[in-house]
């Protein structure tokens, strides 16, 4: 592991075009290390999103820890195994929340292994903040929170509306 940080956040709070979302997001990050990915957290709490961090072990022990996330970082303290472990644990547990891999370095195999488990981008570092903030809105663009609908009771049914 390297002592240099992953992310490039100096210039986080000077990115334009994006105004931020109708309705919250939850960003889960796994890692075993939080603080690089403090900058992160505060500039999508920001934005109005909400992000919570869950050691490796604790996702891999319960994988519904990641039931309410509407995505998922694994961060490059984990190694390359363990991100394809996580990867198929949840979607076999049936979290369907995009996942984004940060690795510590680029492998052509590890990668599409970990595509191919389940996850949606493998980025390696160093990975600019603007960027990985373009495919977090990217992937919840396309990906709708589950916390952006409305669920309305209809006798013993739910009724789900999204946002209007």
């Amino acid at each position: 592991m390297t002592n240099s940080p992953p992310f490039h956040f100096i210039r986080l709070s000077y990115i334009q075009g994006y105004t931020g979302r109708s309705g919250m997001a939850t960003v889960l990050v796994v890692d075993n290390d939080f603080e690089p990915y403090i900058p992160l957290k505060h500039e999508l709490e920001r934005e109005g999103h909400r992000v919570r961090f869950r050691p490796y072990e604790a996702l891999m022990a319960r994988p519904e820890l990641g039931e309410h996330s509407d995505l998922i970082i694994i961060g490059s303290e984990i190694s390359a195994p363990e991100h394809l472990a996580l990867c198929l644990k949840l979607r076999g547990a049936a979290i369907g929340a995009p996942i984004i891999i940060t690795a510590e370095r680029y492998s052509e195999e590890e990668a599409v292994a970990a595509l191919d488990g389940g996850a949606d981008y493998y980025l390696t570092e160093p990975v600019c903040a603007k960027e990985l903030l373009a495919r977090i809105h990217a992937l919840l663009r396309r990906h709708r929170p589950s916390s952006w609908e409305t669920a309305h009771r209809v006798g013993s049914s739910s009724v789900h509306l999204g946002v209007i």
